[in-house]
């Protein structure tokens, strides 16, 4: 973790994988939505990562859990509630729960928003520039510079001027 990372409410980091936190990353707001949430950060087996890039901004009560890899980029802010998980963590029949289910990597690119409540799903990538609305699943990769909404999340509009 770089020494220019602000811890601004409680951050719990979990598991057995590697964390990289860029410079000046800023995890956490008081003033934010959901007030005094914990961030929850788990890399959960010794072969999972998680990296954020410098500049980003994580608000209060993100969840990031990875069983494989979960990266983003700089300059992103991540808004309050927003969950990030790269797999299934079982699996979907009944004979199959208690096994870890199916994982992929995320990938977002930088300058990216993602909305309050947000969830980023298993495989996705999201190019830079693009905006994640409040409340999204987003299940697909979105393009750099588009704006995508709902559940499942689809593209609304694209920027001329993407990352």
């Amino acid at each position: 973790m770089a020494p220019t990372v602000r811890c601004r409410v409680r951050v719990m980091f979990r598991g057995l994988g590697t964390l990289r936190i860029g410079e000046h990353v800023t995890l956490g707001d008081p003033d934010a939505g959901l007030p005094g949430a914990p961030l929850c950060v788990s890399a959960r087996h010794a072969g999972s990562h998680i990296s954020i890039g410098a500049h980003s901004r994580l608000t209060n009560g993100v969840e990031m859990t990875a069983l494989e890899r979960i990266e983003i980029g700089e300059r992103c802010l991540i808004g309050a509630g927003v969950r990030i998980l790269d797999g299934d963590f079982h699996g979907v029949p009944v004979a199959e729960r208690a096994f870890e289910g199916s994982k992929a990597a995320v990938q977002i690119g930088d300058q990216v928003w993602i909305g309050i409540h947000a969830m980023v799903l298993k495989g996705v990538r999201i190019g830079g520039g693009a905006v994640i609305g409040a409340g999204g699943v987003v299940t697909r990769n979105v393009p750099a510079g588009a704006v995508a909404v709902g559940n499942p999340a689809g593209v609304i509009s694209r920027s001329a001027g993407a990352c």
